[in-house]
């Protein structure tokens, strides 16, 4: 979680209720049992005009709904759907070599790519 002070407004930054849509749902249904203000907010952030508009009460709940370690777990499970495991293709790059054999043995070991005399065809 974060704040920061920017030009027209007052930001909290929460990755939690980016990455949770069970929280982000949470939170949404309980902002207006807290503020009369509407809800303005982006994907983690929720920025505020006033401080006295800052429902403290709210964020306190809202920090204690997920610990470190679950948003490391979160993060990092992300992280490892991302990962890619072997390049599948590459659209339309040609490119001028004066080594086309280095160039091609290259793609065979690094990207796992069958080459023939013309290159490589996918």
């Amino acid at each position: 979680m974060n704040i920061a002070s920017q030009k027209n407004s007052i930001n909290l930054y929460h990755m939690g209720i980016y990455a949770n849509k069970e929280l982000l749902d949470w939170f949404v249904g309980e902002y207006p049992t807290h503020c009369k203000t509407k809800l303005d907010m982006g994907k983690s952030c929720i920025r505020f005009k006033k401080m006295d508009q800052i429902p403290y009460d709210l964020i306190g709940e809202l920090a204690s709904k997920m610990t470190s370690e679950e948003w490391i777990s979160i993060y990092e499970s992300s992280i490892k759907k991302q990962s890619m495991k072997r390049v599948i293709g590459i659209g339309g790059l040609f490119f001028k070599t004066d080594d086309p054999k280095a160039t091609k043995e290259w793609y065979k070991t690094h990207l796992g790519f069958n080459t023939d005399d013309w290159g490589c065809t996918f």
